[in-house]
């Protein structure tokens, strides 16, 4: 233990000792105030500054719930958020139809995802013709090229989604590998068209 004159001596002499607020005693609120200005310190500059920066952290927290309607009509936000609720649907469905726990095929939807992405582009093609012969809206070719480009990658891509899955579906022995090409690779063909529809086919 160290003893209380050393203890003394090695304080700088003449400096007054830190404040240290105590509470339940008259050295608590106001009346520690003179003493703080004693030693340097305005209680009441701290509370401004504490007030000031309540206020800009409310605002900035009020600025960014302003910018989220923006936000929900965004195409980018809307291609990014349709896969994955897709997704996550989809999954929950298999989920409860099976009425077992979670397996890793609940999130195998390569297939349904380029399923969705082509009955997408297949409705925006209809909704284009029935515009034209209503005599609504004049045909768009670039728009019909577009969906007919698409459609034909669509199919391609499903195929390969398909020809993967029959590849990996039985390999319950080999399971990382099977998640990559199906959890991964399959999933991201199937989401990648769903956001190449949105962003260049229909153009939200």
């Amino acid at each position: 233990m160290v003893d209380a004159p050393k203890a003394a001596a090695g304080r700088q002499v003449g400096a007054p000792a830190p404040y240290k607020p105590c509470t339940g005693c008259i050295c608590s609120g106001r009346a520690a105030a003179p003493r703080r200005r004693a030693l340097g310190e305005n209680p009441f500059q701290d509370a401004v500054r504490g007030e000031l920066t309540s206020k800009v952290r409310l605002c900035f927290t009020l600025k960014r719930v302003a910018h989220w309607p923006h936000m929900l009509t965004n195409r980018y936000v809307i291609a990014l958020v349709v896969p994955v609720v897709l997704i996550l649907s989809s999954a929950f469905a298999r989920k409860l139809v099976r009425g077992s726990p979670w397996v890793r095929s609940d999130f195998f939807l390569g297939v349904q995802l380029s399923l969705a992405a082509i009955a997408a582009a297949l409705t925006n093609f209809l909704d284009l013709s029935k515009a034209a012969a209503a005599g609504t809206a004049q045909i768009d070719a670039n728009s019909l090229a577009k969906n007919g480009a698409f459609l034909a990658i669509c199919f391609f891509l499903l195929l390969v989604v398909l020809a993967t899955h029959q590849e990996w579906e039985n390999k319950i022995q080999t399971p990382t590998a099977q998640f990559w090409w199906l959890g991964a690779f399959c999933n991201v063909i199937g989401a990648g068209l769903l956001v190449a529809f949105i962003i260049l086919v229909k153009g939200i």
